[in-house]
């Protein structure tokens, strides 16, 4: 009885000393800033420590929701007495494993608001995208340009997967940003005149004056144009005046009727029919008007408003009508073969005055015309056109 009573008494001995043994180690390890803890590996590295084993267990659905790739096969996590100093947070041992695997990669990565367009490998070239990608839509008259949404750069480990090169980072520009610019642009535009015909009841019909010549006007013209990415969205004429004003012709037109027999001064062709002699020296001798061919009995017609002085048959000429201007011209019409005026006729430019024939010296179906001024003949291709 009594060595059981011994037995008792040393078992209860040991198992205090060791409870104490334990108490002090606890004790002493928390004192001095140790702790349990979990520790996390990847691909057999060691990674961060952590408090929990729910934040242990937490970095692979992060990297996989942030970065796409799973790593959850490669993860090891074990549990011991670490230094508590050593316990992170998820957010850090993410960018811990990042700066470690080979995967990843220093980058500088711009971000169109909130979007993430493109990495690249140097700040420098990033900036350089930015600024080339915006000036791409920069054109005469830009007023002002700017992106649609904010550009910000970031920096860190990102897979090298993600970090482009200069032509896809332009690419993924395209894809994803968006410019807005306002673009002003001027001109000058003419702006023709009228012509105001007034009626004269005191000239002549024909006759006109010019009472004032016109001006063309010219306006100045700004149109604003709002652009997406260069392409037009609206426009709007932001600014005009007028730089000359427009100052209408004036003509005054003769509405008074001519008398009978007066010229105007300008001829026109007495006849229908082709050149066949034009006026100049021939066969010898002067000859002093021009020859018109046309089939016998075509009509032929004063050429400008005068008195019939002379309307008969003519040595040469054959049947003649002469025509007074009463300005200094004389018109002569040759080789009729009907007369339709008499002497003393006052005849209006385009009246019927006879019919071509061949009388006198001809030798087929023509008109012999002449215009003298004061009696000296001159070119009457000068006053019609044949």
């Amino acid at each position: 009885m009594k060595n059981k009573i011994l037995n008792t008494s040393r078992s209860k001995r040991f198992a205090a000393l060791v409870l104490a043994s334990v108490i002090a180690f606890f004790t002493v390890a928390t004192v001095s800033g140790y702790d349990f803890g979990y520790k996390l590996y990847v691909g057999g590295e060691y990674v961060a420590s952590f408090a929990t084993e729910e934040e242990a267990e937490a970095l692979p659905g992060k990297i996989m929701e942030e970065d796409g790739i799973d790593i959850s096969e490669e993860t090891d996590i074990t549990f011991g007495l670490m230094d508590s100093e050593s316990f992170t947070t998820v957010e850090l041992a993410c960018e811990t494993f990042r700066k470690q695997d080979d995967r990843y990669a220093y980058a500088y990565t711009l971000y169109f608001g909130e979007e993430r367009v493109f990495s690249l490998y140097t700040l420098d070239e990033v900036v350089n995208v930015k600024h080339e990608y915006i000036a791409r839509f920069e054109e005469e008259g830009t007023e002002s340009i700017s992106y649609t949404k904010p550009i910000t750069i970031d920096q860190g480990y990102i897979l090298k997967d993600w970090i482009s090169d200069k032509d896809g980072a332009f690419g993924l520009m395209e894809e994803k940003a968006s410019v807005e610019s306002v673009v002003k642009l001027s001109f000058y535009e003419a702006i023709p005149y009228e012509t105001i015909t007034i009626e004269d009841p005191e000239m002549y019909v024909g006759e006109t004056a010019v009472d004032a010549e016109g001006v063309t006007g010219e306006k100045y013209i700004e149109h604003t144009y709002n652009k997406l990415n260069g392409e037009t969205v609206n426009e709007y004429v932001s600014g005009e005046y007028m730089v000359t004003e427009v100052e209408n012709r004036v003509v005054r037109k003769g509405t008074k009727a001519y008398p009978k027999g007066k010229a105007n001064g300008n001829f026109i062709n007495p006849t229908k029919g082709v050149l066949t002699s034009p006026f100049g020296p021939r066969w010898g001798r002067m000859h002093n008007g021009i020859d018109v061919g046309a089939p016998n009995g075509t009509p032929m017609y004063a050429a400008d408003g005068g008195t019939v002085i002379y309307s008969g048959w003519m040595s040469g000429y054959g049947y003649l009508v002469q025509i007074d201007h009463k300005n200094g011209f004389t018109t002569y019409y040759a080789h009729c073969s009907a007369l339709h005026v008499k002497v003393g006729d006052k005849v209006n430019q385009g009246d019927l005055i006879a019919d071509m024939g061949s009388t006198g010296n001809s030798t087929g179906p023509h008109l012999h015309f002449e215009v003298r001024l004061n009696n000296v003949p001159q070119n009457p291709l000068n006053y019609v056109n044949y």
